[in-house]
């Protein structure tokens, strides 16, 4: 919250700012990039909270489909400013599993927002979800710049990126997020290939996936 606060008290001042201002020529891009700039913030502070508090997940029946929907909706935009070409194949007979929709959901976008960046214009993006050996799959595979062989060990590790910008903590929360369901994530890349990120939950009741959670929790 000594950050949170005035970075919103920040926000707030500046929307004042510039319906005071108007369209100034000169300074309205200033105002765009600070905005900008602030938006980014925001995204690391509750990126910074989210895997400094994770929360205990509400389970209830979830489409695996829905989610993957969903979370395409959010990025096609930025797929399309990209030029990066999204593919889905969902599986028809994927059944309703127990899973908190919310943590699930912000899983799949950290996946599939690092689809997007690691990927050039022309490129593309498939995500494929089926089931296999009593778990829901959800797999994204990017034809992206891949990751060095070098760097696989520590893509899971808090605050680790390849990237310029970043936090580096999408993929730790999505590891998290799994872990809280009774799953996991796995990631496979080659360099100059791309990079496939599976992500896999367990259907089984929500007492089962409750005391999962209990013996994950310390």
């Amino acid at each position: 919250h000594e950050i949170k606060n005035p970075v919103v008290g920040v926000s707030h001042g500046l929307d004042m700012v510039r319906r005071h201002v108007g369209n100034d020529p000169s300074l309205t891009p200033i105002m765009d990039e600070m905005a900008r700039q602030l938006t980014r913030v925001q995204g690391a502070l509750q990126e910074l909270l989210t895997f400094a508090r994770p929360s205990t997940p509400t389970m209830a029946p979830v489409s695996g489909s829905g989610l993957v929907e969903r979370a395409i909706r959010l990025l096609q935009p930025a797929a399309e400013r990209s030029g990066v070409r999204i593919i889905v194949q969902l599986d028809p007979e994927l059944p309703r599993f127990n899973a908190d929709e919310e943590m699930l959901h912000q899983a799949l976008v950290n996946l599939l927002i690092n689809a997007v960046q690691a990927t050039p214009s022309g490129g593309c993006i498939t995500v494929t979800t089926h089931v296999a050996e009593g778990r829901v799959e959800i797999e994204v595979a990017d034809t992206g710049r891949g990751i060095a062989a070098s760097a696989l060990k520590s893509v899971f590790k808090p605050f680790f990126t390849t990237r310029h910008t970043g936090t580096g903590l999408g993929l730790p929360i999505t590891r998290e997020i799994a872990q809280r369901h009774g799953g996991d994530v796995t990631l496979e890349s080659e360099e100059g290939v791309g990079t496939t990120v599976t992500l896999r939950i367990p259907i089984r009741p929500v007492d089962a996936a409750a005391e999962l959670l209990e013996a994950h929790v310390p």
